[in-house]
């Protein structure tokens, strides 16, 4: 099965390369330290973390001073180039469409970036995503929560209820919810966030 990107992600992306300075600004000033603990206490020391979707590189900056080796990737040119400029490590342009890697990370980051992929797309992302991470690797995934999909600054937005992220996992067996909760916004927008930590248990 092979999935082509759609005009909205597109379009999506176009806003991060427009907006890329501004955005960089705004995810600084995110407290998101018990995100950071969550995650840690689920991975071993110097481990291989996949940072999905990473944006201003804030995340990778982070796992790479706790002597972690981070591969991050983005699928805006300019935040690429913001991210490889403020990590000092090279930052991958890539979308999610076209992860090729298998048993590859120990983790896998992907704080706020699955909430731009299409809901009939989900499944073949969460499978993409599966088969990149090794046997009894971490993963975690920070969504919008609510219901339904929209446009919003020209870009599209997905949000889950837990309920319907839980039918999501039904069709992927391996993956393992090691925790899940909610929580506010972390800049302080009017929006509540899902968060998962998943284990592929095979």
């Amino acid at each position: 099965m092979t999935v082509k990107i759609h005009s909205r992600d597109l379009s999506t992306i176009s806003y991060y390369d427009l907006n890329a300075e501004e955005y960089f600004i705004r995810l600084l000033g995110a407290n998101i330290d018990i995100i950071y603990k969550k995650f840690l206490d689920y991975v071993p020391e110097g481990i291989t973390i996949l940072d999905a979707g990473c944006g201003s590189g804030r995340d990778t900056k982070y796992f790479a001073f706790l002597g972690h080796k981070v591969f991050s990737i983005d699928a805006s040119q300019e935040m690429v180039e913001i991210s490889t400029k403020y990590t000092q490590k090279k930052t991958h342009l890539m979308n999610f469409y076209d992860l090729k890697f298998e048993n590859e990370f120990n983790a896998i980051w992907s704080m706020a970036s699955l909430i731009h992929i299409p809901k009939n797309d989900m499944d073949y992302i969460v499978r993409l995503f599966t088969e990149a991470l090794r046997v009894n690797g971490i993963w975690l995934i920070s969504l919008k929560e609510g219901e339904g999909e929209e446009i919003e600054e020209d870009r599209l937005f997905n949000r889950y209820t837990e309920e319907e992220f839980r039918l999501l996992l039904e069709k992927h067996s391996c993956l393992q919810i090691e925790k899940l909760w909610h929580s506010l916004d972390a800049i302080g927008r009017s929006q509540n966030w899902l968060t998962v930590i998943l284990r592929k248990i095979y």
